[in-house]
């Protein structure tokens, strides 16, 4: 039987890289109490209170990578599988947040759920391999630039 990971149009190294970041980052949110949803069960992250957080110093006008990073994110905009009139197609992604941080939490966390969930192996007619590769690369830079902005989280990310 041939691997699935042949149908991916980005590379596995790339696309491993990512998850594992994003595994990470999740994980080490749950790690830090004001970041970890409230109450008894599955521990889950709380991306919100995290991007509320780092709000104030997500500062990406100030950075021409982190600018072309959201702006590549943004424009045209990510697209998901979803079902509309019992028709299983792709659509556009409709960004939510009050912040800059937290709409840039969104996509990455939708681009993750793209490629995790199975939806890339979905063809897009609208897709092009070098934008969805770049689309993770650029991801993986606003993750780590995150990452720098809450030390706990960081501190819980490299233990």
């Amino acid at each position: 039987m041939p691997s699935p990971l042949d149908k991916l149009t980005i590379p596995r190294e790339l696309v491993f890289e990512f998850f594992a970041i994003f595994a990470r980052m999740e994980y080490a949110l749950k790690l830090v109490p004001r970041f970890r949803r409230p109450g008894n069960g599955d521990a889950k992250a709380n991306w919100t209170a995290f991007a509320n957080e780092i709000a104030p110093n997500f500062a990406p006008t100030g950075n021409q990578q982190l600018r072309d990073a959201v702006q590549y994110l943004t424009v045209p905009g990510l697209r998901y599988y979803s079902v509309v009139a019992d028709v299983l197609d792709w659509h556009p992604f409709p960004v939510a947040g009050d912040t800059e941080a937290l709409r840039t939490i969104n996509l990455i966390k939708q681009l993750r759920n793209n490629l995790f969930h199975g939806a890339k192996f979905a063809q897009d007619p609208n897709s092009n391999p070098d934008r969805e590769r770049k689309l993770v690369e650029l991801s993986i830079v606003l993750l780590e630039h995150m990452l720098g902005l809450s030390p706990d989280v960081r501190v819980a990310y490299e233990n």
